[in-house]
């Protein structure tokens, strides 16, 4: 009871950094020097800390309000029962929708599909894959370089107002989110089977082509990688 919703993006109303509030020519110019070398910075782990609790409290307001506050998140529970007992590619689609209708509030459901890729050998790898590089294309990744917590200018603290460091926080989430999918990713390019290294190219070949995330940039240290792959197929893809 009375809890003040911060007004994050839900319902399909956007993608999430759309919405960041603009306060400075800073903040458009995108140009950040971090705090300290290290990020180590304790005023900086503190902001953060804060952010992440505001985050939580929204969340928690979000699935208690659940399908009373738009009627485009209304089939939450129903996707719910699909991610717990449908089959693998309803739990994909059921993921994938979460996540689209309220990207800030659903991190633990993009953690979930980050650990289905993790398993090799598993036929929810590859598909958990497939719609992770899907959801960092088409709604997870600016196209611009993300930033880290500390990176952001936290020295104008005092004139910014809390939501602001959620979106941050949020930013600093993708960013380290997106560097383990890349990892799973590299990690596939060295299964011995052909067409998970084939499709893992493919997946690779498609952020490069498609996000300027600096991240992106070990997706062409994969690429260039498997030249040298002993299958052809596969070294034909990337040549």
């Amino acid at each position: 009871p009375g809890y003040k919703a911060l007004g994050l993006p839900i319902g399909g109303e956007g993608k999430w950094f759309e919405f960041i509030p603009d306060f400075d020519t800073e903040q458009q110019s995108r140009k950040r020097k971090p705090n300290n070398k290290d990020g180590a910075n304790p005023s900086a782990e503190l902001l953060k800390e804060k952010a992440k609790k505001l985050l939580d409290s929204d969340v928690a307001w979000l699935d208690s309000k659940g399908d009373k506050i738009k009627s485009s998140t209304n089939n939450s529970d129903f996707l719910r029962k699909m991610i717990s007992s449908g089959t693998l590619a309803d739990k994909m689609a059921s993921m994938m929708l979460m996540i689209q209708e309220a990207p800030m509030h659903r991190l633990h459901v993009l953690d979930n599909l980050l650990k289905m890729a993790a398993k090799k050998g598993k036929r929810e790898h590859g598909m958990a894959l497939d719609t992770l590089k899907d959801l960092f294309v088409a709604d997870l990744l600016p196209d611009r370089k993300l930033c880290f917590f500390h990176e952001q200018p936290l020295h104008l603290y005092d004139k910014i107002e809390a939501r602001v460091f959620v979106f941050w926080y949020f930013e600093d989430s993708i960013k380290r989110r997106f560097a383990e999918f890349v990892q799973h990713l590299e990690g596939a390019t060295h299964d011995t089977l052909t067409h998970v290294r084939s499709k893992t190219c493919r997946i690779a070949f498609d952020l490069l082509k498609d996000k300027a995330e600096q991240e992106a940039a070990n997706t062409l240290f994969l690429l260039v990688n498997k030249l040298g792959d002993p299958d052809k197929k596969v070294a034909s893809m990337v040549s």
